[in-house]
C-alpha cells in the first residue's frame, strides 16, 4: 500500500507539481489508477478556469 502524499506536496509551483504528479496512484473510495499524464495552466493563460480572476 502507498503512502499519502503529504500536504506540503501541494504547495509547490505548478509545473514541478504536474511533474511530481505523473506516476502517482490516485484512489478515492477504494476506486482509482495511476496518473500517467498533466495539464498546467498559468493564471494568464485564457484555457485556465483562474483566467480572469475571481467570478461569482
Amino acid at each position: 500500500m502507498s503512502n499519502p502524499v503529504p500536504a506540503d506536496f501541494w504547495a509547490q509551483p505548478v509545473l514541478p507539481l504536474a511533474r511530481a504528479l505523473i506516476g502517482v496512484t490516485l484512489l478515492v473510495d477504494g476506486v482509482g489508477g495511476i496518473i500517467t499524464e498533466t495539464e498546467a495552466y498559468d493564471i494568464d493563460d485564457p484555457a485556465s478556469h483562474a483566467f480572469g480572476g475571481p467570478r461569482g
